[in-house]
């Protein structure tokens, strides 16, 4: 599956790097290959760089979008972001780690799903959340 065909998002806002496995409204195994040539590196922080929070969260809701996959490779609805909840950070994350994403669809109702989702560093949690999102048709435009 081509990253970039189901995520919209360029460099440096691009964050899942392989896409493992995934089965279509069920769940999504990434992985994310933390470098130090990331923009992030050198202010956060330039002694001992720590990946940002918000960076795991973004992460996280970028590989939650391959559920939305379908078996023929097609993004039908995108999903825009409606909530972030519960959200830890368990471990930090430095350059050099790999991160894997689990991401488990918990409900779907009508055009409104929830998203568990995990992120994981040599086999231990490093951050948690629960994402909600509203789906729209891929082909329709955002309304102002």
């Amino acid at each position: 599956m081509e990253i970039r065909e189901v995520l919209k998002h360029r460099y440096p806002m691009l964050m899942v790097d392989k896409v493992i496995k995934s089965e279509y409204m069920k769940y999504s195994v990434t992985q994310k290959n933390v470098s130090y040539n990331e923009p992030w590196v050198m202010g956060h922080y330039p002694e001992k760089p720590i990946m940002p929070g918000v960076y795991l969260l973004e992460i996280m809701a970028q590989s939650s979008t391959f559920i939305l996959v379908d078996e023929n490779k097609k993004l039908d609805k995108v999903g825009f972001l409606a909530a972030v909840e519960r959200a830890k950070f368990i471990k930090p994350v430095f350059p050099g780690d790999v991160i894997v994403i689990n991401s488990k669809l918990d409900e779907y109702i009508s055009d409104y799903v929830k998203i568990s989702a995990e992120c994981t560093v040599d086999g231990k949690k490093v951050a948690v959340c629960k994402l909600s999102y509203v789906l729209r048709d891929n082909n329709d435009q955002l309304k102002k």
